[in-house]
């Protein structure tokens, strides 16, 4: 008798499933928020929520009323909400519901609600014309606010000193503005002393002591005289103090003012935009990020990304925003991240084998010779998170949002220079096992030699030397299937993205002479990475194109590029962070195109090896997101890799750098669902609440409809309109100027683009609505 195996991928078990593991996972997880099975008991809020000038929708409304109510008896929230899923418009009405519900922590009678954001520099205006624009102008405003946008230490001097009014106030800081470190002077006691000199005549002299032990610092028979003073005398007082006589021109740390002067919890609520980002040990922005966070009562984390494939990318992020997880749950102290990934990830430790038998074999002892982290994660790291993390996919949303179609083109090399190129890290790779120190080198020039064959390359160590066999007259394979592509592209009416990330040697001004000399009456521009991050913005709409190219790294957050729906990785970059955001530049609310996402690579390269080790740490990333790959996408083409050098290293060595080339695209297409009981009564207190209100005069505080949100066939309701921000809008604020011992404050009207020069500029700056 014969049997046979039915095997099943996992994704097809989840789903034939789906109602077993459902009810196990309801058995164990027992969810604290009850919108969807009593959606009654939220309905004040969800009342509140559209009361706003701008309602969220009814995905955002759920989670929303989730966080305010986690953050009703928990200290620290994290949103990890896909690109585009509205984390600005969340985190501002989390801050109206708590304003709303007493401040929210210990019913405490209406006082004065801090909040505090700090996010990236080119994010500050972003910030404060949404919460405009999300609270309303005036006395037209759902609640009294006001807005301080925190450029040094002295813009926060005196609030936590006297009385503030009964308002929501929200304190905007650059996480780079957070780090800085503010002037500091010499501090020391001075005494004049009548000394006799060599020619015993008695004259003044001026001694400069430590104010601790008293010894003499420094001397000088000159009154106006600038002492030289050790940092640390020898009694072991730190002899520096701030020095608050200098100009309020010098750029201070926000961060340290907030820990020494304000009191413990002062801060009512602390969000941080773009979470991931303050992922280092001992940085600036992460050693700021813990500072003013220790100082808060709440903090909550935004992000789209929030791992990049790394278990360790998170250590410091939990042990700064949930420390009594860290320290009392799970008795890890602030070194311990070995022990974290050896809890949460995965390692490899790499033996260096000593001895063999008689039959050659290689016996087990040996030396250790390294250990590394490899982009995995446990299963365990999910069950950490979810007591006290919110995640949110654009597809979860139930909005009607084009198509989004992810594929990897594969550009046969050109023969010109691809033996040379072959034979060149040929070279570099025996000497690798000679050098470690020429591994860097055969990753980097793996990958761009590729795209610059008519450049010389050369190790900085070694003896290994690519000549170039062609000139810079030579057009590669791969910008001859760009220029193809971005032409088919502009032909169909379809704007394009470029990415290339070896801008330094030149590739974006290559590809824009290419580019602009080959499709004539078409505008190609590359964007500098001279221009500020909080000019980019302002920079783009000042400089429209048919073909915007650019690093990645440039737009990766806080850009909205619906203008171009067509993007194309010409260079993939090798951060998941960056990669994630990047590609989802242009899908977002408020497109209307299909968005079509292309990365090219040669076949048989090292450029198509570091595309399977990128698509890795996205898998490992996706899977804790909740997204399972189904072997079409990036994330597809997932092979059994642990870094970029030693995969580039050993693919080399073997001459496997070929894969599988026959690459299915995968395309999301979006299929209306049932809204849930929560999103049901939501949806029907808007459509009566805007049959009770009076008719009024549309105005600027009225939200522009551009596109509904789907409503499933079952359902007749009417949609919630979406708002965009307009860069030239005028906003009216008050600068915050000081008179003698006074402050007053200026009413200015500014755009959101002044505001960014206002924020690089000299002077405190203080937004008010009242």
């Amino acid at each position: 008798m014969s049997s046979s195996i039915v095997t099943a991928s996992f994704a097809d078990l989840v789903k034939n499933k789906a109602s077993v593991l459902s009810g196990a996972i309801s058995r164990i997880v027992q969810p604290k928020f009850k919108g969807v099975e009593n959606p009654k008991k939220y309905e004040g809020q969800m009342r509140s929520l559209l009361q706003l000038k701008r309602a969220p929708f009814p995905r955002q409304a759920r989670l929303i009323a989730a966080s305010s109510e986690h953050l009703k008896k928990n200290d620290s929230l994290i949103i990890s909400a896909e690109m585009g899923t509205g984390k600005t418009i969340s985190g501002i009405s989390i801050a109206y519901l708590i304003t709303l519900a007493c401040q929210g922590f210990n019913k405490n009678p209406i006082k004065p609600f801090k909040t505090f954001i700090m996010c990236p520099s080119h994010l500050v205006s972003k910030w404060a014309s949404e919460i405009e624009v999300t609270l309303g102008k005036k006395d037209k405003a759902a609640i009294p606010y006001q807005i301080v946008i925190v450029k040094r230490w002295d813009d926060l001097a005196g609030y936590h000193l006297r009385a503030l009014e009964n308002k929501t106030y929200f304190f905007i800081l650059s996480k780079e503005t957070a780090k800085l470190s503010y002037p500091k002077r010499a501090t020391y006691n001075m005494r004049k002393r009548l000394i006799v000199n060599e020619n015993e005549e008695k004259v003044l002299s001026y001694q400069y002591t430590c104010p601790d032990c008293g010894c003499i610092l420094d001397e000088s028979p000159f009154k106006y005289h600038t002492p030289d003073i050790q940092r640390v005398c020898d009694c072991g007082s730190v002899l520096r103090q701030v020095d608050k006589n200098k100009s309020s021109n010098t750029r201070l740390s926000v961060a340290e003012y907030i820990k020494k002067q304000f009191p413990k919890g002062w801060i009512d609520i602390l969000f941080l935009d773009e979470l991931h980002e303050l992922k280092g040990g001992d940085t600036g922005q992460g050693n700021a990020f813990g500072a003013i966070a220790s100082m808060s009562k709440k903090c909550v984390g935004l992000t789209g990304t929030l791992l990049n494939g790394y278990a360790s990318s998170l250590f410091y992020i939990l042990y700064r925003l949930n420390p009594r997880l860290m320290k009392e749950t799970l008795k890890l102290q602030y070194k311990d991240v070995e022990r974290f990934v050896e809890l949460y990830g995965a390692r490899e430790e790499i033996y260096d084998a000593k001895e063999s038998n008689t039959e050659g074999v290689v016996t087990k002892k040996g030396a250790k010779v390294s250990m590394k982290e490899i982009p995995r994660i446990s299963p365990y790291l999910l069950t950490l998170l979810l007591p006290f993390t919110i995640f949110l996919r654009l597809d979860e949303m139930n909005i009607e949002l084009p198509d989004y179609e992810e594929s990897v083109e594969l550009v046969e090399p050109d023969k010109e220079w691809l033996s040379t190129y072959q034979n060149y890290l040929s070279d570099i790779a025996k000497e690798v096992r000679e050098d470690k120190r020429v591994l860097g080198a055969l990753a980097n020039d793996a990958i761009s030699v590729c795209d610059l064959p008519f450049m010389d390359f050369a190790p900085n160590f070694g003896q290994s030397f690519y000549k170039a066999p062609v000139d810079e007259s030579f057009i590669t394979a791969k910008e001859k299937a760009l220029i193809n592509k971005v032409r088919d592209e502009l032909k169909k009416g379809r704007k394009c993205l470029v990415f290339a990330t070896y801008t330094n040697l030149g590739v974006s001004k290559r590809l824009q002479t290419l580019l602009s000399e080959r499709l004539k009456g078409f505008v190609i521009k590359c964007l500098p990475s001279s221009v500020e991050a909080s000019k980019r913005e302002k920079w783009i709409k000042d400089n429209p194109c048919d073909v915007l190219i650019c690093n990645p790294e440039l737009v990766k957050t806080g850009l909205d590029l619906l203008e171009y729906p067509t993007i194309i990785f010409y260079q993939t970059t090798y951060n998941v962070f960056t990669l994630k955001q990047a590609a989802r530049r242009s899908w977002r609310i408020g497109q209307t195109n299909n968005v079509w996402v292309i990365f090219m690579a040669y076949k048989n390269t090292a450029q198509r090896k570091a595309l399977s080790l990128i698509s890795k740490k996205v898998a490992a990333a996706n899977s804790l997101e909740g997204r399972l790959s189904l072997g079409g996408d990036l994330a597809g083409l997932e092979e059994a890799s642990t870094s970029l050098q030693m995969q580039l290293a050993k693919a080399i060595s073997s001459g496997a750098m070929g894969g599988n080339d026959n690459i299915e695209t995968t395309k999301w297409t979006f299929v209306p669902r049932e809204w849930d009981a929560f999103e049901s009564l939501y949806l029907e207190l808007q459509e009566i609440m805007q049959k009770n209100a009076k008719v009024k005069a549309k105005d600027v505080d009225e939200p522009l409809e551009l596109k509904p949100s789907a409503v499933p066939k079952k359902r007749k309701t009417n949609p919630l309109p979406i708002t965009l921000i307009d860069e030239d809008e005028k906003i009216t604020i008050y600068k915050r100027v000081r008179r003698g011992k006074m402050y007053f404050d200026e009413a200015i009207d500014v755009t959101r683009a002044e505001i960014q020069l206002m924020v690089q500029d000299n002077g405190p700056i203080q937004l008010s609505l009242f």
